[in-house]
C-alpha cells in the first residue's frame, strides 16, 4: 500500500529539481523507465516493479557550470549523500530522508563522446 506522504515527497522532489533546473537554463527531456528490483524490499523478498524518472538535457551551453549550479541549488534542500567524480564531469547523490532509499536521486553532468549532458535519475513512484 502506498502512503500519501511518500507520494507527496516524490512529487516534491521532481518539482524542486524541475524548478531549479529551469532557473539555471536546463531543459530536461523527460522519460520514465520501469525496472523490477528488490532494492527497497530486501534481498530475500519478492522484487517489485518501480518507475524511475530518467531526465536528460543534451548539449547544454555550459554543462559544467550549469550542473554545479543545479547541485548547489539542491544542496541546501536535500541531504548530500555522495559526491560523484568523473574524468569529464561529476555529480551528486541526494536523499530527502537519510533512511528512506526511495527518496534518493542523482544529478550528473559530464561530457561524453556524443556530447555534453546533464541528467536527473530518481524514483517516480510505484
Amino acid at each position: 500500500m502506498i502512503k500519501l506522504k511518500s507520494l507527496l515527497t516524490e512529487g516534491k522532489i521532481t518539482s524542486d529539481v524541475e524548478r531549479a533546473a529551469k532557473k539555471h537554463g536546463i531543459k530536461f527531456k523527460k522519460k520514465v523507465k520501469t525496472k523490477i528490483t528488490n532494492d527497497f524490499t530486501g534481498t530475500n523478498e519478492k522484487p517489485e516493479r518501480v518507475k524511475y524518472n530518467s531526465w536528460m538535457d543534451f548539449n547544454p551551453q555550459n554543462y559544467e557550470s550549469q550542473g554545479r549550479a543545479l547541485i548547489s541549488a539542491l544542496g541546501g534542500r536535500y541531504i548530500q549523500m555522495k559526491s560523484l567524480k568523473y574524468h569529464n564531469g561529476g555529480g551528486m547523490i541526494f536523499r530527502k530522508d537519510r533512511k528512506d532509499k526511495k527518496t534518493e536521486f542523482m544529478i550528473t553532468y559530464a561530457r561524453s563522446m556524443s556530447g555534453p549532458y546533464i541528467s536527473y535519475d530518481g524514483v517516480h513512484g510505484q
